[in-house]
């Protein structure tokens, strides 16, 4: 029945070639206004005029208009739809494509040869489907304003040669599109994406990024395969999904989620992102689109292509600014600085001098060591004294190693490279941070980017090496009225305006300070941060929870906006600190023994752990690793004594949890109480400090239940006479207990071991009696021969 219909149909429509395209044999509800307009169209065809959507929406009320069709015909999207659909008409032009993409009708004109009438015809040729116009979120961006500006739908649907109804997506999606633009890691970059999807394991690709950040900091040249292959161990090390491949697929969208293109500069004449290599080869980029078989890195990207102009690579730098000087963007060496600074070092030697200082002891990090020969000799020409390199510290590189220093007797140090500003106690101390690279003008915009109100409050916070440059930045944002701006408490210098202010109230967090009014609060600011994604950063986050915190990475060029989970942290944090409140032996770790009151905390923290009725351990074992800390499985929480970027201990290869001396506080101190809050340096926990609660001498032991093992713990220290009083105590006889005993007796823990020892055997195996042993040393015993 319905084969008959079929053929009637087809062989009934005008254009019988056309019908093929077609999948339902619905006809138009005004036929005269259906052929009218396709009559029209082949007339436009013939004569090469290219027809889009809408000019034939518009014909086609002009044409009902014209015809008295109905009032309520609109030639809606869905007419146009069904319009091009009855007569084999796909991309709305005179090239009419298939929908399979393998061939397309084309209608021409020629002339008979019999005769100069025009005839039409009709060629059936092999095409490639159109590929769909996806835009870039700055284009949506673009998209919205003009929106908002008042332009129309179809105009802008026009323009950017996509539908009607994408347009319209794009103003319904506004507040999410903006949203996932401001919020976004990098704002700038971000528009060059064109989807708004993140990463499916958003911890591992933020550890891969950190990473990145950090290898790039250190000058270390980082290219796609390095970067899958640092993806594949830290999902290993995070227990990863064991399907996940670190793929060029995921290498390309981890690229584009964090910003990483790379702009060519091809004689100044242009400059294109590395997804923009289709426009320089197209016979290449068309051969490997399918195998994505090429890529491009932050060394050489286009290295293996000899059709590309010669042109250099530049990470994060737009066309306006120029090509900068590579070997300059991290600078490895603070030889000059010291030069330029050479007065600087020599009067405070002078002055050292006069304090019967002679000797000076020079402390390099790891990556600063190449220039130390050349500043000791600098140095030794000007001084009477010694000069002393001291590298490979014992512990952290920013901590000032006073030890070293007394191992070789100096009177003064002169520390290099990055600090965390910790007090010392002994030595006299000149910190040399060193000078980045740091652009003024291109940092201002970024601050002007985020912060367009001059009204805004925010805090300026920045790493030591860009110190130099703070004040002709803040030049720039002199309209800027509630700035205010953090200082360096570098150690040995006076803190003068804390009191020549009125109405100010002064703030110290992390070795910086500032004053804000006295009728604000910290929580009405947002923090502008100067500087890599180090753990300064993470430190100042946990500390300013409370406050939006934005970043400007001065090597990459880069602001974002910071978006560290803090709650998510702390709730982490917090599992560790039920962890000290479950276990009986602490460890003390002394991660410095250089920064000033260490051993007042050391102190402070045993008599805590004493209160609580657990036992402590202090151990001094250098850097930290996991090898060193498994030597002790019977200790079951460490608390790092360290200065204040040392002490927070984020890695989860350790098997036992490593707390700050906070977060001990918090389990342990019951006068302390938790409100989510962070104190990373630990001299804030000691008498005088605004900090510092002091310990509650209760006698009475406070049982609760563990968040961890949902089991009962007693916290405080158990007297002689709970003792008797557990000995005396009743015993239910269900339970079949014989008797109750100390639970944190020696005892148990041996019990619980797998290991015991050698087997004792005890009255199984004689007695051995008591022989003379062998004399002399080692080398040579005397019954030895010659």
């Amino acid at each position: 029945m319905n084969k008959e219909s079929i053929r009637k149909y087809v062989s009934s429509f005008a254009n019988a070639e056309n019908m093929h395209f077609r999948k339902t044999m619905k006809t138009s509800y005004n036929k005269e206004l259906d052929q009218a307009v396709f009559d029209w169209y082949i007339d436009m065809s013939r004569k090469g005029l290219i027809l889009s959507g809408p000019t034939i929406c518009d014909k086609a009320l002009e044409l009902n208009s014209a015809l008295k069709g109905s009032p309520d015909f609109k030639a809606s999207c869905g007419w146009l739809k069904n319009f091009k659909f009855r007569h084999g008409i796909v991309n709305g032009n005179s090239i009419d494509s298939q929908l399979n993409g393998k061939s397309f009708t084309k209608i021409t004109e020629k002339a008979s040869s019999d005769s100069t009438e025009h005839v039409t015809e009709i060629k059936s040729i092999p095409c490639v489907k159109k590929k769909r116009n996806v835009l870039s979120l700055k284009e949506k961006f673009d998209i919205i304003n003009r929106i908002d500006n008042g332009e129309a739908v179809s105009c802008l649907a026009r323009e950017y040669n996509v539908r009607q109804s994408s347009v319209r997506d794009i103003k319904t999606n506004k507040d999410a599109i903006l949203n996932y633009v401001s919020s976004s890691p990098s704002p700038d970059n971000m528009f060059l994406r064109k989807t708004m999807k993140t990463a499916n394991n958003k911890e591992l690709d933020q550890a891969v990024y950190d990473w990145y950040l950090e290898k790039v900091k250190n000058g270390e040249p980082v290219n796609g395969p390095m970067i899958c292959d640092k993806a594949l161990e830290l999902n290993k090390l995070y227990n990863g999904a064991p399907d996940f491949k670190a793929s060029s697929g995921w290498l390309q969208h981890f690229k584009s989620r964090h910003g990483l293109f790379f702009s060519m500069n091809d004689n100044g004449n242009h400059s294109l992102d590395y997804f923009s290599s289709e426009y320089l080869c197209p016979d290449i980029y068309s051969e490997n689109l399918d195998t994505n078989s090429f890529e491009c890195d932050n060394i050489n990207p286009y290295e293996n292509y000899d059709c590309l102009p010669s042109c250099d690579v530049i990470l994060n730098v737009s066309e306006d600014d120029g090509i900068p000087d590579q070997s300059k963007s991290i600078p490895t060496s603070v030889h000059t600085e010291l030069l330029h600074a050479f007065d600087t070092v020599l009067n405070w030697a002078k002055n050292q001098k006069k304090c019967s200082a002679s000797d000076v002891a020079l402390q390099f990090p790891d990556n600063l060591l190449n220039d130390a020969m050349a500043v000791a000799l600098k140095l030794g020409e000007t001084i009477s004294g010694q000069v002393f390199v001291l590298g490979d510290t014992s512990f952290g590189s920013c901590c000032v190693d006073e030890i070293a220093a007394e191992h070789v007797s100096a009177d003064a140090i002169i520390h290099f490279g990055h600090s965390c500003l910790s007090p010392t106690k002994r030595l006299p101390v000149l910190y040399i941070f060193g000078k980045q690279v740091f652009d003024i003008q291109n940092a201002t915009d970024c601050f002007k980017k985020f912060f367009f109100d001059v009204k805004s409050h925010v805090i300026l916070i920045y790493e030591v090496m860009y110190s130099y440059a703070i004040d002709s930045f803040v030049e720039k944002l002199k309209a800027y009225e509630n700035l205010v701006v953090s200082r360096l408490e570098i150690p040995g210098e006076d803190i003068k305006f804390f009191n020549t202010v009125d109405n100010f109230k002064p703030f110290t967090i992390n070795h910086r300070y500032f004053l804000i009014p006295a009728e604000s609060t910290l929580n009405d600011y947002k923090v502008f941060y100067i500087g890599s994604r180090a753990i300064t950063l993470t430190n100042f986050m946990l500390s300013l929870k409370n406050s939006l915190f934005y970043s400007y990475n001065p090597v990459q060029k880069v602001a974002r906006v910071e978006t560290l989970d803090v709650n998510k942290h702390l709730k982490r944090r917090y599992y560790y600190i039920e962890k000290a409140k479950d276990a009986n032996i602490i460890g003390i770790l002394v991660g410095t023994i250089g920064v000033s009151k260490y051993m007042t905390i050391i102190k402070h923290l045993k008599e805590l752990i004493k209160q609580a009725g657990k036992k402590s351990y202090t151990l001094v074992i250098g850097k930290l690793n996991n090898e060193k800390l498994a030597n002790f499985p019977e200790i079951e929480v460490f608390v790092n004594v360290a200065c204040i970027e040392s002490s927070l201990v984020e890695s989860r290869e350790f098997f036992q949890s490593i707390i700050t001396p906070y977060e001990l506080e918090i389990a342990l101190n019951q006068a302390r109480e938790w409100i989510g809050d962070y104190i990373a340096d630990f001299s804030e926990l000691l008498p005088g400090a605004a900090n510092y609660v002091p310990l509650i001498q209760n006698t009475k032991i406070e049982n609760d239940v563990s968040l961890v093992t949902g089991k009962i713990r007693h916290i405080g220290l158990l007297t002689a006479n709970d003792m008797e009083e557990d000995s005396c105590s009743l015993v239910s006889r269900d339970e079949m207990t014989i008797s109750n005993f100390h639970s944190k007796a020696a005892g148990e823990f041996l019990a619980q071991r797998s290991w015991q020892g050698l087997e004792q055997c005890l009255g199984e195996t004689p007695i051995s009696e008591v022989e003379q042993g062998q004399k002399g040393i080692a080398s040579k015993y005397e019954d030895e021969g010659s």
